[in-house]
């Protein structure tokens, strides 16, 4: 898939989180306003510095290792657990 031509309104959010995955985190605004229905998994994602506005996780976020993220936005919903394990240490747990 050449992501200089994909439209992500055309894509499933399935695609959209395996292209978030793939790009180390660098695509994650695509998934702003997504609900997303399972777990969102991002460990690894060391190049993750936010996650989009108002996103909403029925089951549990994954974020082990998301060693640039440094806060949790504003509106985030999570119907599971939240999983910082071996994130920033100074990560902010205040919404911005």
């Amino acid at each position: 898939m050449n992501l200089l031509t994909v439209d992500p309104s055309k894509l499933s959010q399935e695609e959209k989180i395996r292209l978030v995955r793939e790009s180390d985190g660098f695509l994650i605004d695509i998934l702003e306003g997504e609900k997303i229905k399972e777990d969102l998994d991002l460990q690894g994602c060391t190049s993750l510095i936010h996650l989009p506005e108002g996103l909403k996780v029925e089951e549990d976020l994954i974020l082990w290792k998301c060693t640039s993220l440094t806060h949790l936005p504003e509106g985030l919903k999570v119907g599971g657990n939240v999983s910082l394990q071996k994130c920033k240490g100074d990560l902010d747990l205040q919404k911005e």
